[in-house]
């Protein structure tokens, strides 16, 4: 289910920042995620916020 909704969140900021990127898409989505509370390997980067 993760997968669904972060290439949604990755397809509207591209719609908004067309000229950003593959290394800027990434550098925002990781930015702007929440902790979880859980180690790297069971929670990745944390939840899309």
């Amino acid at each position: 289910m993760a997968v669904t909704i972060v290439t949604g969140t990755a397809a509207l900021l591209l719609e908004h920042n067309p000229d950003w990127i593959p290394d800027d898409m990434k550098t925002q989505l990781m930015s702007s995620t929440m902790d979880l509370g859980f180690m790297a390997d069971e929670q990745g980067a944390g939840e899309v916020n």
